[in-house]
């Protein structure tokens, strides 16, 4: 699936999208989210959400910016090809695409499924996001991506800069809600894997009674 346009920072919203995916699941949400799980999710929401809007007034500000600006119209379109082949070429080797999560997202969320249905699109939802994220990390973590990004990245902010003063201070702001979020990923992943080391050890001592 190609990008119909590619933008940087609507690519920032698609890897917080993916952080979130990292940390979620839409089997039996409501049931299964309780308390400071539930809680931590709906802040992960909203500040997602708050990134989208500062993405969208950044992006605003970046077309602007490119429709006096030829050349780096172009630099973009050679940086959203090598992006795009890079992140498909890697999501192949994974055995997954978005179309799959998308379909297996609207599964998981009938109201007729029953335990053990549920509990397979469970495990699957979760296998795929792993080679989702795995796939995101091989690409962003390319070579070539990198360098890329980074050149493309500092003279289209210079240029946005001199259009829009605030472009910097919403960078700032995405940036602190990019590492909030990151930490809060961490804080629910060592929480899960806490309880499952509980349950192994409740287990145990039932087993030994």
């Amino acid at each position: 699936m190609r990008l119909a346009k590619f933008s940087f920072f609507s690519m920032i919203t698609c890897l917080a999208l993916g952080l979130f995916l990292a940390t979620s699941s839409p089997v039996g949400a409501q049931k299964a989210q309780m308390g400071q799980g539930s809680a931590q999710q709906q802040d992960m929401q909203e500040k997602m959400q708050r990134m989208q809007e500062i993405g969208k007034e950044l992006q605003s500000v970046q077309e602007e910016t490119l429709e006096d600006n030829p050349e780096l119209q172009e630099r973009q379109e050679a940086l959203e090809t090598l992006v795009q082949d890079t992140m498909d070429q890697n999501m192949a080797e994974q055995g997954v695409n978005m179309e799959e999560l998308k379909a297996l997202q609207s599964k998981m969320q009938s109201q007729d499924l029953n335990a053990t249905t549920e509990e397979e699109l469970k495990r699957e939802w979760q296998t795929k996001v792993q080679a989702y994220q795995q796939a995101r990390t091989q690409t962003m973590s390319d070579e070539e991506v990198q360098k890329k990004q980074e050149e493309f990245r500092g003279d289209m902010i210079q240029a946005m800069e001199e259009k829009e003063p605030k472009t910097e201070s919403m960078l700032e702001e995405l940036e602190e809600l990019q590492q909030e979020m990151q930490a809060m990923q961490q804080g629910m992943m060592q929480r899960q894997q806490g309880k499952k080391g509980q349950q192994g050890k409740k287990g145990q001592e039932e087993a030994q009674e």
